[in-house]
């Protein structure tokens, strides 16, 4: 599911781009730095990396489940729902007029996420109905963070914006047992 969410919210961001400026494919996935220590310099774009994933537990499910199926009830590990942080930074040449586009291309990515920032099947058809729904919240970070952030990337700081993206859903459906119905209860408090 993670890939899926990446491929469509960069998919919806470029269409919005192109509606705005005639101009294709302007966002791009991937790392700011090869696995080598260069990093990804002048070509215009802009990045998006996935710089952290953390579960969301407020809400979350602690026991197994599935749909009862006859008397039958098999079971299941409940869902897990992540939350994704996403980098989306520039990378201009020198030069001024590189620089200038592509702050623009920031202020789009800012202004497509403020105009919509709630993805559901319904007002977004692309979306892999798997996925269910997606808020995308703009993630303010110090200066001292966002140092920290670029250390462990290994780059040197760039304008750039953090979002994170709430609720991708995880689940296998693989069933990990069953149980039958109960036949009555025991006054003791069991089950039969």
């Amino acid at each position: 599911m993670i890939k899926q969410t990446l491929d469509f919210l960069v998919e919806n961001l470029n269409e919005y781009i192109l509606g705005k400026t005639g101009l294709s494919t302007r966002v791009k996935q991937g790392r700011l730095v090869s696995a080598a220590g260069s990093e990804v310099v002048g070509d215009g774009f802009i990045w998006c990396q996935l710089v952290n994933l953390d579960e969301e537990r407020i809400g979350k499910a602690q026991l197994p489940i599935a749909p009862p199926t006859g008397s039958n009830f098999p079971y299941r590990n409940p869902e897990i729902k992540l939350n994704l942080c996403l980098l989306f930074s520039t990378n201009p040449k020198d030069g001024s007029s590189e620089y200038a586009n592509s702050m623009s291309l920031l202020a789009y990515v800012i202004q497509y996420f403020q105009g919509k920032h709630h993805f559901t099947t319904e007002n977004s058809p692309g979306l892999d109905p798997e996925i269910g729904t997606l808020i995308v919240e703009l993630y303010p970070m110090s200066m001292e963070n966002q140092n920290y952030l670029w250390g462990s990337l290994g780059a040197k700081y760039r304008p750039s914006v953090v979002y994170k993206v709430r609720l991708i859903t995880v689940l296998d459906d693989a069933l990990i047992g069953s149980a039958g119905a109960p036949t009555g209860i025991d006054l003791q408090g069991g089950f039969n």
